[in-house]
């Protein structure tokens, strides 16, 4: 791996990364509801590495770096906490079977 796209990874896509979830995790934190707060902290918390996985393909965007990132970031910890929303708040547990109780 050349120490040029090293430096641009490190540069363009990892320092872009921790702005955006900072800005989510800002949001998450506003979130009135305990239970949906603690979920989106969460999720932004455990899909950082999935951001910077996906991210690494915004270098491939030319001119249109940052907002591709932005989108990725945005779209990997959206998905997680609809996930978790569907799979623990809505009451349903893992596996997609519907709790003890639940219609």
């Amino acid at each position: 791996m050349s120490w040029i796209l090293i430096l641009r990874i490190h540069r363009d896509v990892l320092t872009q990364i921790r702005k955006h979830l900072e800005v989510w995790k800002k949001e998450a934190e506003q979130i009135p509801n305990q239970e949906l707060r603690k979920q989106a902290l969460l999720s932004i918390e455990k899909k950082a590495f999935h951001c910077g996985g996906g991210s690494i393909y915004a270098l491939l965007a030319q001119g249109k770096i940052k907002q591709t990132i932005r989108f990725i970031v945005a779209y990997q910890t959206i998905t997680a906490v609809f996930f978790c929303m569907r799979y623990k708040v809505v009451g349903f547990e893992a596996g997609g079977r519907r709790q003890e109780g639940e219609e």
